[in-house]
Protein backbone atom coordinates (compact mmCIF):
# COMPACT_ATOMS: atom_id res chain seq x y z
CA UNK A 1 0.00 0.00 0.00
CA UNK A 2 1.77 3.64 -1.01
CA UNK A 3 1.27 6.00 1.73
CA UNK A 4 -0.35 9.82 0.72
CA UNK A 5 1.32 12.91 1.93
CA UNK A 6 -0.53 15.75 3.88
CA UNK A 7 0.60 19.11 2.85
CA UNK A 8 0.61 22.07 5.02
CA UNK A 9 -2.63 23.79 2.64
CA UNK A 10 -4.14 20.27 4.13
CA UNK A 11 -4.67 18.93 0.49
CA UNK A 12 -2.90 14.85 0.51
CA UNK A 13 -1.15 13.65 -2.32
CA UNK A 14 0.63 10.65 -3.05
CA UNK A 15 4.51 10.88 -1.42
CA UNK A 16 5.96 9.86 -4.50
CA UNK A 17 3.96 12.17 -7.12
CA UNK A 18 4.51 14.45 -4.46
CA UNK A 19 8.57 14.15 -4.29
CA UNK A 20 8.86 13.76 -8.30
CA UNK A 21 6.93 17.51 -8.43
CA UNK A 22 8.75 19.46 -5.93
CA UNK A 23 11.91 17.56 -7.44
CA UNK A 24 10.53 18.94 -10.95
CA UNK A 25 9.90 22.45 -9.54
CA UNK A 26 13.44 23.07 -7.67
CA UNK A 27 15.27 21.53 -10.88
CA UNK A 28 13.46 24.35 -13.05
CA UNK A 29 14.74 27.14 -10.52
CA UNK A 30 18.17 25.84 -10.02
CA UNK A 31 18.71 25.24 -13.86
CA UNK A 32 17.50 28.87 -14.53
CA UNK A 33 20.07 30.07 -11.65
CA UNK A 34 22.87 28.27 -13.86
CA UNK A 35 21.98 29.10 -16.72
CA UNK A 36 22.14 33.19 -15.42
CA UNK A 37 25.35 32.48 -14.04
CA UNK A 38 26.46 31.02 -17.30
CA UNK A 39 27.29 27.45 -15.87
CA UNK A 40 26.36 24.12 -17.08
CA UNK A 41 22.87 23.53 -15.92
CA UNK A 42 22.77 22.02 -12.82
CA UNK A 43 26.63 22.39 -12.21
CA UNK A 44 26.63 24.59 -9.32
CA UNK A 45 22.91 24.09 -8.25
CA UNK A 46 21.89 20.16 -8.37
CA UNK A 47 19.15 19.45 -7.04
CA UNK A 48 19.79 18.13 -3.46
CA UNK A 49 19.02 14.30 -2.71
CA UNK A 50 20.18 14.08 0.83
CA UNK A 51 20.97 16.36 3.59
CA UNK A 52 24.75 17.25 2.67
CA UNK A 53 24.12 18.01 -0.83
CA UNK A 54 21.22 20.17 0.54
CA UNK A 55 23.59 21.79 3.22
CA UNK A 56 26.42 22.01 0.24
CA UNK A 57 23.36 24.01 -2.29
CA UNK A 58 22.88 26.82 0.76
CA UNK A 59 26.16 27.27 0.94
CA UNK A 60 26.43 27.92 -2.91
CA UNK A 61 23.55 30.19 -3.13
CA UNK A 62 24.56 31.40 -0.32
CA UNK A 63 27.52 32.54 -2.28
CA UNK A 64 25.51 34.09 -4.76
CA UNK A 65 23.46 36.34 -2.82
CA UNK A 66 20.68 34.42 -3.20
CA UNK A 67 17.85 33.61 -0.40
CA UNK A 68 16.97 30.14 -0.14
CA UNK A 69 13.35 30.78 0.80
CA UNK A 70 12.99 32.09 -2.76
CA UNK A 71 14.20 28.51 -3.68
CA UNK A 72 12.96 25.80 -1.16
CA UNK A 73 9.37 26.84 -1.60
CA UNK A 74 6.93 24.43 -3.96
CA UNK A 75 3.21 25.21 -5.16
CA UNK A 76 0.47 22.80 -3.99
CA UNK A 77 -0.17 20.42 -6.75
CA UNK A 78 -4.18 21.67 -6.26
CA UNK A 79 -5.02 24.40 -9.00
CA UNK A 80 -7.55 25.75 -6.93
CA UNK A 81 -5.02 26.27 -4.16
CA UNK A 82 -2.13 29.10 -4.41
CA UNK A 83 -1.01 28.29 -0.65
CA UNK A 84 3.28 27.94 -0.87
CA UNK A 85 4.52 25.26 0.43
CA UNK A 86 7.41 25.81 2.59
CA UNK A 87 7.26 22.70 4.92
CA UNK A 88 7.83 19.12 4.46
CA UNK A 89 4.44 16.83 3.84
CA UNK A 90 3.66 14.89 6.35
CA UNK A 91 2.14 11.20 6.71
CA UNK A 92 -1.46 11.24 5.98
CA UNK A 93 -3.39 8.59 8.38
CA UNK A 94 -6.72 9.59 7.46
CA UNK A 95 -6.47 7.94 3.84
CA UNK A 96 -5.88 4.30 4.82
CA UNK A 97 -9.40 2.89 3.46
CA UNK A 98 -9.38 4.86 0.86
CA UNK A 99 -5.39 3.61 0.00
CA UNK A 100 -6.67 -0.11 -0.23
CA UNK A 101 -9.44 0.95 -2.00
CA UNK A 102 -7.08 3.02 -4.81
CA UNK A 103 -4.77 -0.22 -4.91
CA UNK A 104 -7.40 -2.40 -6.23
CA UNK A 105 -8.59 0.16 -8.98
CA UNK A 106 -5.06 1.68 -10.26
CA UNK A 107 -2.96 -1.31 -9.33
CA UNK A 108 -1.10 -1.33 -12.40
CA UNK A 109 -0.27 2.66 -12.16
CA UNK A 110 0.50 2.12 -8.53
CA UNK A 111 3.06 -1.04 -9.40
CA UNK A 112 4.98 1.40 -11.69
CA UNK A 113 4.93 4.68 -10.64
CA UNK A 114 4.64 4.65 -6.90
CA UNK A 115 6.93 2.07 -6.19
CA UNK A 116 9.12 3.85 -3.73
CA UNK A 117 6.38 4.93 -2.10
CA UNK A 118 5.77 1.71 -0.26
CA UNK A 119 6.25 1.59 3.96
CA UNK A 120 9.81 0.19 5.08
CA UNK A 121 10.85 2.12 2.14
CA UNK A 122 12.18 5.97 2.66
CA UNK A 123 10.54 8.92 0.66
CA UNK A 124 12.55 11.32 2.02
CA UNK A 125 11.36 15.07 1.72
CA UNK A 126 14.11 16.58 3.86
CA UNK A 127 16.89 17.65 0.84
CA UNK A 128 13.96 19.73 -0.50
CA UNK A 129 12.88 21.89 2.53
CA UNK A 130 14.77 24.03 4.72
Amino acid sequence: MYLFRRLQCGHSYCGTCLLASFTDHLTIKLTTLSNAHGTPQGYIFPVPANIIQKEQLLQNLSAYHKDPKNYFVYPCPSDLCDVDIRRAPVLSYGHGRFNKVMLDVVEKHVAQVLQSDIPGQAVDFRPLFL
